[in-house]
């Protein structure tokens, strides 16, 4: 029987400063690889800063899952404010990533529960995730997490 490896500890920290986006971009751009390749080689630290200031004022939020001396993932939060829900908010979870060294020893699984805290304090009814449909391995973690598939997101590029 082999030991498995515990899920590394961190603290889940807002990423406020521009020091600490910096330090979250290389895991960033492991997610934009995957997911968009054609934009990850045009990505550089300097215009995705300035697109997470803008979104930051929007009210969208990055947190960093920080080790003893690293970045070990990401996740982005955005909570939005539903006028046909009683004003009741809900939140859209997005840009969750692990760090390829550290992916497979439940990092994901403990930054969601976290990311689930903080919604809770903001009184949040329902949480929304997006899944790329080749992503399989994520849509049985989210499920695993009782999260339920209530409809497809469709895409235009305009």
């Amino acid at each position: 029987m082999t030991d498995s490896i515990p899920t590394p500890r961190f603290e889940l920290i807002e990423v406020t400063t521009d020091e600490e986006f910096a330090a979250v971009f290389p895991v960033l751009q492991q997610l934009s690889t995957i997911e968009t390749p054609e934009v990850a080689a045009k990505l550089t630290l300097k215009k995705s800063w300035e697109q997470y200031l803008t979104a930051y004022e929007q009210g969208y939020r990055l947190f960093a899952a920080k080790g003893t001396s690293e970045i070990l993932g990401v996740v982005g939060l955005r909570v939005c404010h539903d006028p046909l829900n009683d004003g009741k908010p809900y939140a859209i979870i997005n840009n969750l990533v692990v760090e390829e060294d550290f992916r497979g020893l439940g990092i994901e699984r403990d930054i969601i529960a976290r990311t689930e805290v903080l919604t809770k304090r903001e009184k949040v009814t329902h949480t929304i995730l997006a899944v790329l449909i080749g992503n399989k391995k994520i849509k049985k973690l989210y499920e695993e997490l009782d999260y339920s598939t209530v409809s497809q997101l469709m895409i235009k590029e305009i």
